[in-house]
């Protein structure tokens, strides 16, 4: 017995997802009002978000126009975009952003697995 592996690098990525699916099945499918909160709230941040866009490009002397001159602005309405559509959709969209999260997390952990003989 010339080598002996003590441990393998864990797969987190479809057990996270996993979790994370479970998760808000469990939270949207009670029964409540949060599903329908959410969907509201997350319309309403793509919709003011996309005419804030709009008038920054198509009437840039308007007040609010020039304030949304900068691309700060941008990002954080792009951000608030991506939030609204988390919102809509949590059962498709969360568990992606999770396995996502999670295999920038196992690459490391495949790497150093490598690299150790692990």
């Amino acid at each position: 017995m010339d080598h002996i592996t003590l441990a393998g690098a864990p797969r987190i990525v479809e057990p996270a997802g996993n979790g994370a699916a479970d998760f808000v099945n469990k939270l949207f499918d009670s029964g409540s009002v949060i599903p329908a909160i959410c969907m509201f709230l997350g319309g309403a941040a793509i919709i003011v978000c996309i005419v804030l866009l709009i008038v920054r490009k198509f009437w840039p002397n308007t007040p609010i126009g020039q304030q949304f001159q900068s691309r700060g602005t941008v990002a954080w309405c792009i951000a608030a975009i991506m939030l609204g559509v988390v919102l809509v959709a949590p059962k498709q969209v969360a568990p992606f952003i999770v396995k996502l999260l999670a295999t920038l997390i196992q690459v490391p952990l495949d790497v150093a697995a490598r690299i150790f003989g692990i």
